[in-house]
């Protein structure tokens, strides 16, 4: 084999691996956490949990037989799955945990705010409410999209070692992610405290922009936050990868976090644990990928020359010119 085939069928192999295990990284926990939640809210056990339970497994035997032979296309088709996976189990979690009531930890978590702020968010930034400071918090806070699709697909376009790492530590984060919804569902202060006056003043634009991001909340999906964790493992990856592109990430990264405050989608808490989830699987695959790259890739050794063959530059020796 060529050498350059060599390189690229090990390129192939390695995603293939990572993708194998990001697989495990999302369905393995969800798939736990969710049993869990049915185990300790047993009405919680309905047709959504067993249709999300069957699309996990479908997903990852599915990942499985497409990397037993990872060809570019069939790479590919691997990372759109998990694109799809990550939106779909959004969707469906919202499902079967909104079909029916059950212990939240809204209470809990504003605890917790309290006892770092000495208040709670919702009446945080009371003193900085106005129309533009609101319609700035709304833009941050769906700049998110823009987080999500630079993760799903910056690595996708060319095939390299960077797409399994980064396509590993964003499944990862989901799995974990989405198991904190199931392990501690909460709602965040603007569902949980209707009570308290919500500090939206805004444009006609930013407050019809917020209407449609409220109706894309799940009710459950407060803590961690992965609004925090997609945008921290963003940062940290293109800190290593793609440093120009930090002008662009880090003041968008800003609006969003204050964006997740100010609108009262989640709590303090929330943006620190996400946050912090985010940084750490950003560092673990980045790591992961330093160290394979110390080790240099093991290409097949020639076979022996046939005894008796001419031992010629190829021997190691150099030719000798003919003599005049």
């Amino acid at each position: 084999m060529h050498p350059t085939q060599t390189s690229a069928a090990l390129t192939r192999g390695g995603i293939a691996e990572d993708l194998r295990r990001a697989s495990v990284w999302f369905a393995a926990p969800v798939g736990a956490a969710s049993l869990f939640r049915v185990f300790v809210e047993p009405h919680y056990l309905s047709g959504w949990l067993v249709v999300w339970l069957l699309l996990i497994g479908l997903y990852a035997f599915a990942q499985r037989f497409l990397l037993e032979k990872p060809g570019d296309g069939r790479l590919r088709t691997a990372l759109v799955f998990n694109f799809v996976a990550i939106n779909v189990g959004f969707a469906l979690i919202g499902c079967f945990m909104s079909a029916w009531p059950g212990w939240r930890a809204d209470g809990m978590l504003n605890s917790i705010d309290r006892m770092i702020l000495g208040c709670d968010t919702a009446s945080l930034f009371g003193r900085w409410s106005n129309p533009w400071v609101g319609t700035l918090a709304v833009l941050g806070y769906s700049s998110f999209i823009l987080f999500f699709l630079y993760l799903a697909f910056s690595e996708a376009f060319v095939l390299s070692a960077w797409t399994g790492k980064i396509q590993k530590g964003f499944m990862m984060l989901y799995g974990l992610g989405y198991s904190g919804y199931l392990l501690l569902p909460a709602s965040g202060p603007i569902f949980a405290h209707e009570g308290k006056p919500l500090l939206l003043p805004q444009s006609h634009f930013a407050a019809g922009l917020n209407s449609w991001l409220t109706s894309c909340c799940l009710g459950v999906d407060a803590w961690p936050s992965l609004h925090a964790g997609v945008c921290l493992f963003t940062v940290v990856w293109v800190w290593r990868r793609w440093p120009k592109a930090l002008a662009f990430f880090v003041p968008a990264g800003i609006a969003l976090l204050f964006g997740a405050l100010y609108l009262h989608y989640h709590y303090l808490v929330d943006i620190l644990t996400g946050g912090a989830l985010g940084i750490a699987c950003s560092v673990s695959v980045l790591s992961e990928a330093r160290r394979g790259a110390a080790v240099p890739a093991k290409v097949p050794a020639r076979s022996p020359a046939p005894t008796g063959a001419s031992q010629g530059p190829a021997a190691g020796r150099l030719p000798v010119p003919d003599a005049e």
